[in-house]
């Protein structure tokens, strides 16, 4: 059994594609019609659409800590100072580490 066929066995339900946020679900709303049940079968499509889920969770998580309704928003000055692309290189590193670690 390889990595995807067990993510699809645990993660992807054709019952819960009325429930936000999982697989199916998100499948439903990008219409990534050709990611299957079985990955097995349009194994490079279910890997594209599982790596496309995930990054967009990351962002989500990320929009979350930055206090971000859109991705057009400005960081929260609380979490990332407006200023900081002026720090010293060590300094906008700090931050970015700072802010990762909580994603």
């Amino acid at each position: 059994m390889t990595l995807l066929n067990a993510i699809w066995k645990h993660f992807y339900s054709l019952k819960s594609g009325g429930e936000h946020g999982t697989l199916y679900q998100l499948r439903n709303l990008l219409g990534r019609t050709n990611v299957k049940k079985d990955p097995s079968k349009s194994f490079d499509e279910c890997e594209d659409f599982l790596l496309t889920a995930i990054e967009g969770f990351i962002v989500t998580a990320a929009m979350h800590i930055l206090r971000m309704k859109s991705l057009d928003d400005v960081p929260d000055s609380e979490v990332v100072p407006e200023d900081s692309w002026l720090n010293p290189e060590l300094e906008r590193k700090r931050i970015l580490s700072e802010v990762t670690r909580d994603i």
